[in-house]
């Protein structure tokens, strides 16, 4: 993917203050808010994977920030043609290498089956929960300030969980998600040390939500929904 576009697009997810209608990734968790409880809500989380996948690749290879229900980026300069194929000819190049080494050492599937479709079924979708679990969680729990949602602050948590889930779902500090939002420039690795002096110094600092993973997902997917 290209990099520079995702920064673009990262750093308008890290405005603040924003609503979570601002927010250029609400579009991931804003309509789970929204759904019924049970099993409809965990449906839209498990299907609307495959829409989000489409809104993240037009974003990180083409700089497009304009999605559906969001207005960030939306009046944005779209990079030109030239910027473009500069920037997936790369890309293009690195996969088509990875394609082949597939292909030579276990067949012309192998690409697909080992590469690709574990991107787009398994790495993706946990990105989804993870995002869905720590921007969302501040909505059910107390629930928003406002009784217009869309209008709510943009929020984010810290999680105490085990070193497994943190492997799988959170790596690269996205545990102390908190932290990182409070203080983007701090390096992943550095997050622990910046979450306990905020813990200790900073007033506003909501102290981390301390359950696994699942269990966070078990009570979001079953909450009242936010109107």
């Amino acid at each position: 993917m290209s990099l520079f576009n995702y920064r673009r697009a990262h750093l308008e997810h890290h405005k603040s203050p924003q609503s979570i209608e601002d927010d250029i990734d609400g579009y991931i968790y804003r309509p789970l808010l929204r759904e019924q409880p049970g099993w409809p809500r965990l449906r839209l989380l498990l299907t609307g994977n495959y829409r989000d996948s489409l809104t993240k690749l037009r974003r990180k290879f083409f700089g497009d920030g304009g999605v559906p229900g969001s207005h960030a980026l939306v009046n944005a300069q779209r990079p030109s043609l030239g910027t473009v194929q500069a920037q997936v000819a790369p890309i293009a190049a690195v996969q088509g290498v990875v394609l082949a080494l597939y292909w030579w050492r276990l067949g012309a599937s192998a690409y697909f089956v080992f590469w690709l479709a574990p991107i787009f079924v398994i790495a993706l979708q946990l990105d989804r929960i993870r995002t869905f679990l720590e921007h969302g969680y501040h909505y059910f729990f107390p629930g928003p300030p406002e009784r217009d949602l869309a209008r709510a602050p943009q929020s984010t948590i810290d999680v105490e969980t085990h070193f497994l889930e943190r492997y799988l779902l959170a790596p690269f500090g996205f545990d102390d998600h908190q932290a990182h939002h409070a203080h983007l420039t701090v390096p992943f690795y550095h997050l622990p040390a910046l979450r306990r002096l905020m813990e200790a110094h900073q007033p506003g600092y909501v102290r981390r939500v301390r359950a696994s993973y699942l269990t966070l997902l078990a009570r979001m997917i079953h909450a009242p929904r936010s109107t």
